[in-house]
């Protein structure tokens, strides 16, 4: 149900963003959108305080997927501790 639901809202152009703490220094951005016919997501976790220096977006990843199962799949090896659940609510 989850796989439906988020490729249904991605298939309506909307984006989904979700912060995710690691530790206390440090929560990534996962920021996931539908372009071009593909699943895009893109995360990073950004130190400093000045967000138009490239330098402060740490371990930025840009990955695109042919298939929702691809991408969900992938969030949940790259973030074991996020519930996959929580995106769509």
């Amino acid at each position: 149900m989850i796989t439906k639901k988020l490729y249904k809202r991605l298939q309506n152009g909307k984006s989904i963003q979700v912060f995710h703490k690691i530790t206390s220094e440090i929560s990534y951005t996962i920021r996931i959108s539908s372009v071009e016919k593909q699943f895009q997501l893109h995360i990073y976790h950004f130190e400093g305080n000045d967000v138009f220096e490239d330098n402060n977006y740490k371990d930025e990843r840009i990955r695109k997927f042919d298939s929702i199962n691809d991408l969900i799949l992938t969030l949940e090896q790259d973030f074991p501790t996020l519930n996959v659940e929580s995106l769509i609510n």
